[in-house]
């Protein structure tokens, strides 16, 4: 042990350090752990508030002018979604329709082909009706646009058309 000196010392001092708990360099003993909380806990502390039954016989507040202006307002802008919700839904079930329509005609041609029908006068007659289907899919889909484009133009939060509201 001759000769140890500082670092025999610096060695000790390692060791105590590492054995100490890492709560007592952080402030905390090992009594002061973090506390966990149940529902008992939060049914002790509920507002009492929170224990009124909903059909309590409150006085309704006084209608003054202010109130009725904003329900009144309030009315206008419940009838202004309804109404722009109620044309895009409508263009967007045409757009939808006219695109089902598309397909079921794409899938006779589909079978006539598979089926090795050589019907010149069949084929024709399919091209012709979906040439029609996909122009009035073109119709429908600018219809819509030109609903969205006139809500902006007013400015109509894009969610009203898609019926997202508050």
């Amino acid at each position: 042990m001759r000769g140890c000196g500082s670092a025999c010392l610096a060695f000790a001092l390692i060791v105590l350090f590492s054995a100490l708990p890492s709560a007592a360099s952080s402030g905390q003993t090992a009594d002061e752990a973090t506390p966990y909380y149940t529902n008992k806990d939060i049914e002790k502390y509920a507002a009492p508030a929170d224990s009124k039954p909903a059909d309590s016989k409150a006085e309704p507040p006084a209608k003054t002018a202010v109130s009725q202006k904003e329900a009144s307002e309030r009315k206008k802008t419940d009838k202004e979604q309804e109404y722009w919700c109620r044309k895009a839904s409508a263009a967007r079930k045409t757009l939808e329709k006219r695109q089902d329509r598309i397909s079921e005609i794409e899938k006779e041609i589909a079978e006539k082909k598979d089926a090795g029908a050589s019907g010149a006068k069949a084929g024709r007659s399919l091209q012709r009706s979906l040439d029609k289907a996909t122009r009035e899919y073109h119709r429908a889909e600018k219809d819509f646009a030109e609903i969205g484009d006139e809500a902006h133009r007013k400015g109509i939060p894009p969610g009203w058309l898609r019926c997202q509201f508050e």
